[in-house]
């Protein structure tokens, strides 16, 4: 039931870290510039904290931010853009636990084609920076 408001919220288009980084850029500059951040995969992740950087802002005391990734690409740092204390907490989820389900539930399905349908939630955990998987 969480919604962020219209004006809120930047679709960015798939792009190349350095595509990112202006947007990121844009998203702390200002005024009225944005203090918590949701952001999806991990380039757009690590664009901000990049740009953060670049602006003088420390993640935690003048924004926050929180990534999304597979549990298989966590953290996945390519060299030179964040060190490893720098990586921002990501909700992470596993891609392989995604393929077990859906192979367990195709099966399932083609025994039992008439069975309801059902809704599966793969969980999800929030892994700080620093942490090891649990």
């Amino acid at each position: 039931g969480f919604d962020i408001p219209a004006e809120r919220r930047v679709d960015l288009p798939f792009s190349s870290y350095e595509g990112l980084l202006p947007m990121a850029r844009s998203l702390l500059s200002g005024a009225n510039r944005s203090i918590g951040i949701v952001a999806p995969w991990q380039g757009p992740a690590h664009a901000i904290v990049h740009a953060a950087r670049e602006l003088g802002l420390m993640q935690g005391k003048d924004f926050d931010v929180v990534g999304w990734s597979t549990t298989e690409d966590y953290p996945d740092l390519p060299p030179s853009r964040l060190a490893p204390e720098e990586v921002p907490p990501m909700i992470v989820w596993s891609m392989a636990r995604m393929a077990e389900v859906a192979l367990a539930r195709l099966i399932e399905r083609r025994a039992s084609p008439s069975l309801p349908t059902t809704v599966t939630k793969i969980p999800v955990t929030l892994r700080l920076p620093g942490t090891k998987e649990a």
